[in-house]
């Protein structure tokens, strides 16, 4: 598994590389169009972000790939909401997020993954709404937490398929380009950075996914 997420993580790496590459030469060439660098500075963004998951695919193979770092995890929770809107605008997003900060400690670039999987997810499990809430839990015996819930009206999962939701590769949707990643990598950068990723599921009646993460001072 470790071989192959190594050549796996090489060979998407190239790929974005390019990507990256000509962005930057074509944004000289729309110097004069400034809609146009905007969207190719967010390609390069975007790319650049990818590249940083992809070189962590190692997480497959059980060796250490989280970079925890101190970050407000309301304002990630709302640009994962944005971002979800734009690519599936049948699914309507209701928010219910706290008016300021939710400092936390985890890896940002992975846990957006996780966002992405979770709520591209959920549209292409028939789910019409989903809400989306951040919050800091209460201190408990000096256990600092805080957690993102993102429940959704879709199909549900099978047990069966529940079961193998945070396999590496496991996906059953191949056939729509869906990698199979996202959750299992969430999965372990949530637990290096001591937090932990749950999925209630069941046909009929929806998907619940709860992400904890260790807050912040």
């Amino acid at each position: 598994m470790g071989q192959i997420a190594a050549g796996a993580s090489h060979e998407l790496n190239n790929l974005l590389g390019k990507i990256i590459g000509l962005a930057e030469l074509t944004i000289d060439d729309v110097a004069d169009r400034p809609e146009a660098c905007a969207e190719l500075e967010t390609l390069i963004s975007v790319a650049e972000q990818g590249a940083r998951v992809v070189g962590r695919l190692e997480a497959c193979s059980g060796r250490n790939i989280a970079e925890p770092r101190r970050f407000d995890l309301a304002a990630l929770v709302e640009a994962a909401c944005v971002a979800a809107e734009a690519r599936r605008p049948d699914l309507a997003i209701v928010r219910a997020n706290p008016a300021g900060p939710v400092w936390v400690l985890a890896d940002d670039s992975l846990l957006r993954v996780a966002l992405d999987a979770v709520l591209d997810n959920a549209s292409r499990w028939g789910a019409s709404r989903a809400t989306v809430s951040c919050r800091a839990l209460p201190d408990i015996a000096g256990d600092r937490q805080a957690e993102v819930v993102v429940q959704d009206d879709g199909t549900g999962m099978a047990a069966e398929v529940l079961a193998r939701a945070f396999e590496p590769f496991f996906t059953t949707r191949s056939s729509q380009g869906a990698a199979g990643v996202g959750l299992s990598l969430a999965q372990a950068a949530l637990s290096e950075s001591g937090g932990r990723i749950e999925i209630d599921s069941s046909p009929g009646a929806g998907t619940m996914v709860r992400l904890t993460l260790s807050k912040s001072l």
